[in-house]
């Protein structure tokens, strides 16, 4: 037998670091079967020496415990769940709670010859070929570059980029003649003595505290109704309901504070 697979052959285990009196770890047993010591999320199942002295390869699977949360994006959530063949559902999520809404905005370079939502209307009815950065194909931010062109019916070429960042660097630089983006993102960019960028209009039936003289797409006869993104926390279907109600509370708590 070799020597090094005698050795790896036992309990391998830690102190709990939830039960002082406890221990968490891995049984390695011969025929290369493991099993998990007290350890609700991870189960593993086998083990086999490495090439090298010392090392062990584990395998297993982590079967989560229903209560996992995490941060989702609408509405690119909705709009990749509702595609054909999406490995995922709205469905398969609880909401615990929307920690931040914000407007989406149409934006260009500060030095773009297009003043106003008017101009930029015109020129793309127009010419019909303007392009427009985007944070991905059918991503939040493509989605209000379709919402404007339907309404204002003008035709545009959506160049996807492989996030907010990358799509506002790319109207920065010139690659593209307009975007759609949300308030917080352009923020930084359009104030101060040299701002790179230009905010046209707001996708709200109001305007922005913001940004008080950029005028609603609503004002101006296009698309009427708020749009942009909602950052929000979930859990996983299942979780039982006094989870969800301890981080609605928690959540609601900390936002308040």
């Amino acid at each position: 037998t070799d020597p090094t697979y005698a050795e790896a052959v036992g309990n391998w285990t830690m102190p709990d670091p939830i039960d002082p009196d406890g221990v968490m770890g891995i049984r390695i047993m011969v025929e290369g079967e493991a099993q998990s010591i007290n350890m609700a999320t991870l189960v593993y199942t086998s083990w086999e020496l490495q090439g090298e002295a010392d090392k062990i390869l584990l395998k297993g699977e982590s079967i989560g415990n229903g209560q996992t949360i995490g941060f989702i994006n609408l509405p690119t959530f909705t709009t990749l769940a509702a595609q054909p063949g999406a490995p995922f559902s709205i469905n398969d999520i609880v909401p615990i709670a929307n920690h931040l809404t914000e407007a989406g905005v149409v934006a260009v370079k500060a030095d773009s010859p297009y003043k106003t939502i008017e101009e930029l209307v015109a020129a793309a009815k127009e010419k019909g070929n303007l392009k427009a950065s985007t944070n991905g194909n059918k991503a939040s931010n493509h989605t209000a570059a379709q919402l404007l062109a339907k309404s204002a019916g003008f035709k545009y070429k959506a160049i996807p980029y492989g996030g907010t960042a990358d799509q506002l660097l790319a109207l920065r630089q010139g690659e593209v003649d307009f975007t759609c983006a949300k308030v917080a993102d352009v923020a930084k960019l359009v104030k101060g003595d040299k701002p790179e960028l230009r905010v046209l209009a707001v996708f709200n039936t109001k305007r922005d505290p913001e940004l008080p003289n950029v005028p609603t797409l609503g004002e101006k006869g296009l698309y009427p109704e708020w749009y942009g993104s909602a950052r929000a926390l979930v859990a996983p279907k299942g979780t039982k309901p006094e989870v969800i109600q301890y981080y609605v509370e928690a959540f609601k708590k900390t936002m308040q504070d």
